[in-house]
């Protein structure tokens, strides 16, 4: 699970992205996050792009077309470009939230398939770790400077939100249920020995399917969606923590910590332990 503590680690801040614009379509202008103080006074942030905000504990209140929303722990609300805006804490429960501010010619068709529009800006009841982990994956990307991987993941974000919410259909088809509960139960078995037949006979599903669902959905295999996820979360443990290689690989699921080195350099070009120390350098200079 993605802790909230490993993103919010300190109370406030914003990496800006203005100037890497990798795809002209979509780009990132900023990521950022904030544990807000009680008494931290109403905000109007004047902005020319969209301005995503995730809510993750607490309550506030955002002022928009003329009138007022509360917000609450796990909703999701949008800014418009050029949209009068104010948004303060609640005192008595004061919000933390993440957000992303993004553009180009592709996000209104993006976010109105995750099922924002003018009429609803607001998604609601959307408090997931799954969803987290995306904002904190984004945000480390653009820390570190790897802007196409974050671009990657605000694709998989802007996916999950689509398969989380019903906007494109009343009721969710039944592959799209299906997926949304195959990835549900990854991420919370990650740790364990994951097999495809163990999914199958807690899905009740053929296990054929499952590799239909994952090449149409996510255009990649079961084991490889594991194997990435759990890489990407060693990212996480090496950088936000003091465990061994070995205790990571134990952490992650991964039968060897051989095998958990081997697939980590093949995928990010060098070994855990060298990924901690350029991480580290980064950090003292």
């Amino acid at each position: 699970m993605v802790l909230i503590s490993n993103f919010f680690k300190t109370d406030f801040n914003i990496i800006l992205n203005k100037n890497n614009r990798v795809i002209s379509d979509i780009f990132i202008y900023e990521v950022g996050f904030e544990n807000c103080e009680a008494t931290k006074s109403l905000e109007f942030i004047p902005i020319d792009y969209y301005l995503i905000h995730y809510c993750v504990k607490g309550e506030g209140t955002l002022y928009i077309y003329g009138r007022e929303e509360k917000i609450k722990k796990g909703d999701i609300f949008l800014i418009p470009p050029n949209t009068d805006n104010k948004y303060k804490p609640v005192k008595e429960n004061p919000w933390s939230y993440c957000w992303i501010g993004l553009n180009g010619i592709i996000v209104k068709n993006i976010l109105e398939n995750c099922g924002f529009d003018k009429k609803n800006i607001i998604l609601r009841d959307m408090y997931d770790e799954t969803i987290i982990y995306f904002f904190n994956e984004i945000y480390n990307d653009c820390e570190n400077e790897f802007h196409l991987k974050a671009l990657g993941n605000l694709f998989l974000l802007f996916d999950y939100l689509s398969l989380k919410t019903n906007y494109v259909e009343e009721n969710l088809s039944a592959g799209t249920t299906y997926i949304k509960n195959i990835l549900n139960y990854i991420h919370e078995n990650y740790q364990n020995d994951i097999k495809i037949s163990t999914i199958s006979q807690n899905m009740n599903i053929d296990r054929t399917y499952i590799y239909k669902l994952f090449k149409k959905y996510l255009n990649t295999s079961p084991q490889q969606y594991i194997l990435n996820y759990r890489l990407e979360k060693s990212k996480i443990l090496l950088k936000k923590s003091n465990f061994t290689i070995l205790e990571i690989s134990e952490k992650l699921g991964f039968n060897s910590h051989t095998y958990f080195i081997n697939k980590f350099k093949k995928e990010f070009g060098v070994s855990p332990l060298e990924y901690r120390k350029i991480l580290l350098k980064k950090q003292y200079y």
